[in-house]
């Protein structure tokens, strides 16, 4: 199944429909929102080669100078496709519905490197729940909760 129809799917599964009744786990995410405050986070922080930017990663990312869907593209400074930006989205969708409570989703807790809980083989990404790039993924999931 080509990247893009599957980020299509989860798209329309989890992150932008409307809920069957009774479905807890069904989260209206912010596209936009998620393009001007969170690609940009996980571009920083995430898409590095050693990381997320590492197409044989299940949840690998798409950013500016990393990895690209079109890989003569790879290491250029243009911003990403919509196709790009759709597959991270679907990613964090991924990520951020994993548990009722915004605090407990795998997008919040690997960055912070909660090996109690999770285990992060990046470590740790924020410096806790008070950095700034971890309470603007925190308020884009609780605002699609809400």
């Amino acid at each position: 199944m080509k990247r893009w129809a599957l980020a299509l799917a989860v798209v329309a599964l989890g992150c932008g429909s409307a809920p069957e009744n009774g479905s807890e786990n069904v989260h209206w995410l912010d596209y936009e929102e998620f393009k001007t405050n969170v690609q940009p986070i996980l571009a920083e922080g995430c898409s590095n080669p050693s990381c997320h930017a590492r197409e044989e990663r299940a949840l690998s990312l798409y950013a500016p100078m990393a990895r690209r869907m079109d890989e003569s593209r790879t290491h250029m400074v243009e911003p990403l496709t919509e196709e790009e930006l759709l597959h991270n989205f679907t990613v964090s969708c991924v990520l951020s519905s994993d548990s009722s409570v915004p605090d407990e989703t795998l997008l919040l807790r690997k960055p912070l490197a909660d090996f109690a809980n999770t285990h992060h083989g990046g470590g740790a990404v924020f410096e806790g729940k008070a950095d700034d790039r971890y309470q603007k993924l925190a308020d884009w999931i609780a605002r699609g909760r809400d």
